[in-house]
């Protein structure tokens, strides 16, 4: 008996080891290496972005904007950076305080994660973009590996903390988004203010009856005073008769139209904030953008400017049967100084810029207007302004 106890026990081990949730991997007892760890954390959460069901994608940005790539880690990393090299700096010299300062934030953020986060920019399902351009935004603004950094004493620029390829593609997918943005944003202003003023003529047309209706079942009512039958049944279709609920489905339809708006300028605006920052501290990804690049730049961002002078200015002469409420009007007010912020940064020591915005006079009035304008914020106006004088700066050089 004994032997065969032992013997059924070593089958239920041995059934046990073949699969199942408290198996034993065959090769427990090899170590994996850190490099392992990291390829395979790496594969996972790039699998998670590149899911087919958006609830997952939005799920694994949604965790990288908290931890990773959220602002707060991003600044430590890069304070942690900047001590490193001034501490290297006092040892061993300002090279090797560049060599660290390069290698400092490349552990935490790969080429190949940036890709596919930058890929999530152009999702079609808005909440997975927006939080893709927000783990972007964030990158480019506090991240100590978007800056070019030169080796000045080997007398060349070729030491960069990240392939300026890597940032250029971000920049042509963040100009891509912000294009659909435009157009997306226009559909729906003409939706809204189309869908308000038939809102408007429903209500009207609803109440109207309401009261002729109401109104005959009185005079019937007096009429017929002799009858109490015909009385209790006047009171009874009268009680019966109630204003129509038809104002309710057009209304319902514009308010989900209006936070569908909200979230395309919101979205326009994380992407303008990230190509500000990227062409504020990575000229080499702007130089690469050039030609084609340069024309996608003045369009997109002189149209979401023109776009937020028309919305802005609706709004504050209440015009146009579109009321937008105090979210999507800071949102609005948002981007349009983001758009001016990113030209006039585009601009500093920019000939082909400048010439490309000089072949378009009507980015240039754009600029104008937006100076001029009382319904536009402080903050864009000043950053027209300045891309102005930029120009004038500039301006004598482009002859030669």
């Amino acid at each position: 008996m004994g032997k065969a106890t032992k013997r059924n026990r070593n089958k239920k081990k041995s059934r046990g080891s073949a699969g199942g949730p408290t198996s034993v991997p065959p090769n427990h007892n090899v170590p994996s290496t850190a490099a392992d760890t990291s390829t395979s954390s790496s594969a996972g959460i790039l699998g998670r972005i590149r899911h087919g069901d958006p609830r997952v994608r939005l799920g694994a940005l949604t965790a990288l904007s908290a931890t990773v790539l959220s602002a707060d880690v991003l600044s430590a990393d890069a304070d942690a950076a900047a001590a490193a090299a001034s501490r290297n700096d006092d040892i061993m010299g300002a090279n090797s305080s560049r060599s660290s300062k390069n290698n400092s934030n490349k552990k935490n953020v790969s080429d190949g994660l940036l890709k596919a986060i930058a890929e999530r920019i152009l999702d079609p399902d808005v909440p997975v973009a927006l939080n893709a351009a927000g783990c972007i935004s964030n990158y480019t603004q506090f991240s100590s590996d978007v800056e070019d950094a030169y080796d000045f004493s080997a007398g060349s620029g070729s030491n960069i903390v990240r392939n300026s390829s890597i940032l250029a593609g971000i920049g042509e997918v963040l100009l891509g988004r912000i294009d659909k943005c435009r157009i997306d944003i226009e559909r729906m202003g003409q939706g809204l203010a189309a869908a308000a003023t038939v809102t408007a003529s429903e209500v009207a047309a609803a109440a109207t009856p309401d009261h002729v209706e109401e109104a005959d079942i009185m005079d019937t009512a007096d009429a017929n005073t002799t009858d109490t039958c015909s009385k209790n049944k006047m009171r009874k279709k009268k009680k019966k008769t109630k204003p129509t609920s038809n104002a309710v489905t057009p209304h319902n339809t514009v308010e989900k139209m209006m936070r569908s708006l909200d979230q395309q300028w919101v979205l326009a605006n994380l992407c303008l904030t990230a190509l500000s920052a990227l062409v504020e501290r990575s000229p080499t990804a702007l130089e690469r953008l050039g030609g084609d690049g340069h024309v996608s730049l003045i369009n997109d961002t002189v149209g979401i400017l023109s776009l937020a002078a028309q919305f802005l200015t609706t709004a504050g002469s209440n015009g146009g049967g579109v009321i937008m409420d105090d979210a999507t009007t800071k949102s609005v007010s948002d981007a349009a100084s983001s758009s001016a912020r990113c030209i006039h940064s585009a601009l500093d020591e920019n000939l082909p810029l400048l010439r490309s915005l000089l072949s378009t006079p009507t980015a240039l009035q754009t600029l104008v207007s937006t100076i001029e304008s009382g319904t536009m914020p402080s903050l864009a106006r000043l950053h027209c302004a300045g891309a102005l004088v930029t120009c004038r700066h500039l301006l004598p050089r482009t002859a030669s």
